[in-house]
């Protein structure tokens, strides 16, 4: 019995030294299997290339400095190769790139991003060729106008350039290489008639400013003092009327109408030179209202010249009257939009002209006559003008009568071949205003007059024509007369005027 008890004993040691030792070996090995830390390896970060290009009026521009900035203003700056490219490595981001600006030359458009967020980016700059037109604004005491508005109006489509004079009266516009009409005007408060460089009145007769091949300095002007005429013009049952046009022409001279606005108040202001004039006044086209001179008289032949040596004042009272209304159609019966519809009397005493609106409808309003209604296209269409009821011309075209009820007139225009051009001097320089008629055996079939870019557009039916080009008033060139023409389709037509003092 002692013996099992000490054998029992001996096998429990036996076993415990085992376990210890098998605990001890199992931590030794837990110990050699677990992974030690990483070492800490310094991080680099990616870069992203940003190739910024810069071209030119005359191509890529070497040497310019170029940066691009982020978001807190830290830069990265170098210069362009001679292809114009600047490359540059960049932390990933948002950047602004900017540059200096070549010598004559302006950046087209407004600052440019950059996104190097996902990958590489490349950006344009692009710059363009300017002149700089220049001179003084002053007044006939020559004293400086400030703040007067003055503008490069293009002899092209396009856009016109304006800025105000500063403190002094000077003022400098910078525009792209090309020919323009310089208008100026006085500044608020002071009363000064607007006009046109050297002193001209209109953009038919103003000067051109060549600003093709170098920069025009003393361009200068002196504005003339001028007088306001102003009101108030209703209708008679004594609402506002807005947007009706007062309109003014010179008593003593021969010189173009000119129309101001009224405002929503039905008020209006118009600064002139001091001198004698007509006065009418003309509703707007949703106003069923009647066209009133002064001194509410129906027509120009009972007008009274009004005396504008001195501010005054004219309130006008605009009463109704029946209406000529109806729709104008192209061939296929669509609606033709902003034609012209114009009444007249055979014997002209107040030619009123109405546009139609996007469903070819129109509505004059005027007063119980015996008319001409003649249809104008829109400008640049291939339709055809042409009086109602036929003929070719006012002489000849049949007759409307109007009485105490409205008129209804639906016309359906006829389709031509369009003809369209320039007309310019010797020097290229379009001229505005020169007189386009076309004439056949019969006579003169339409006529039209250039813009302000020496464009004209018109059409006529197929046939053999002869056209004349007669140069605007005033101008320094010849009038090209009796050229004839065959249109068997559309076609361009531009025309060279000649120097009159070559």
């Amino acid at each position: 019995m002692q013996g099992r008890k000490v054998t029992a004993i001996r096998n429990a040691g036996v076993r415990c030294l085992i376990c210890l030792i098998y605990l001890i070996c199992a931590a030794l090995v837990a110990a050699s299997c677990t992974p030690e830390p990483p070492a800490v390896v310094p991080t680099v970060p990616a870069t992203k290339e940003l190739k910024v290009i810069a071209a030119g009026a005359d191509g890529p521009v070497a040497g310019l400095r170029v940066c691009a900035s982020t978001i807190s203003g830290a830069q990265t700056c170098g210069p362009t190769g001679p292809d114009g490219i600047a490359t540059f490595k960049l932390a990933p981001g948002a950047y602004l790139v900017r540059s200096e600006t070549p010598a004559s030359q302006r950046r087209v458009g407004e600052l440019v991003g950059a996104d190097l967020t996902r990958g590489p980016a490349s950006v344009r700059l692009a710059f363009e060729k300017i002149r700089r037109i220049s001179g003084t604004i002053r007044d006939v005491g020559g004293k400086a106008v400030p703040r007067g508005p003055v503008c490069a109006n293009p002899l092209s489509l396009a856009a016109t350039a304006c800025e105000r004079s500063r403190d002094d009266g000077t003022y400098a516009i910078d525009v792209t290489p090309g020919l323009y009409k310089m208008s100026f005007d006085g500044a608020p408060g002071l009363k000064l008639l607007p006009q046109w460089a050297y002193g001209r009145v209109t953009s038919g007769e103003a000067d051109v400013i060549d600003a093709r091949s170098a920069d025009a300095s003393g361009v200068d002007v002196t504005l003339r003092p001028g007088v306001i005429l102003s009101g108030t013009v209703t209708a008679v049952d004594g609402h506002p009327v807005k947007k009706a046009q007062v309109c003014m022409h010179r008593f003593s001279e021969s010189l173009p109408w000119d129309c101001e606005r009224t405002d929503d108040h039905g008020h209006y202001v118009a600064l002139r030179e001091p001198d004698t004039y007509w006065v009418w006044f003309i509703p707007p086209d949703e106003e069923p209202l009647l066209m009133q001179w002064f001194d509410d008289a129906p027509t120009g032949v009972g007008a009274t010249p009004v005396d504008l040596t001195r501010d005054r004042r004219i309130d006008q009272i605009l009463g109704s009257g029946p209406s000529v209304s109806g729709h104008v159609l192209d061939p296929s019966g669509t609606p033709v939009y902003r034609a012209f519809v114009c009444v007249d009397t055979p014997f002209p005493t107040g030619r009123i002209c109405r546009p139609t609106d996007e469903k070819g409808a129109y509505r004059v309003t005027t007063r119980p006559e015996t008319y001409l209604v003649q249809i104008l296209p829109p400008d640049g269409s291939d339709l055809l003008p042409q009086y109602y009821g036929g003929g070719r011309t006012w002489l000849d075209a049949n007759t409307v009568t109007v009485r105490s009820q409205s008129v209804t007139i639906d016309v359906r225009l006829v389709r031509g071949l369009r003809v369209q051009g320039v007309v310019r001097s010797e020097q290229g320089v379009p001229l505005e205003g020169a007189s386009v008629n076309v004439s056949d055996a019969r006579g003169i079939v339409t006529a039209t007059s250039t813009d302000e870019t020496g464009a004209y557009s018109l059409a006529v039916p197929a046939g053999r024509y002869t056209f004349d080009f007669f140069a605007p008033f005033p101008s320094q060139v010849v009038s090209v007369q009796g050229r004839p023409v065959t249109v068997d389709r559309s076609m361009s037509l531009d025309v060279t005027l000649a120097d009159a003092n070559p």
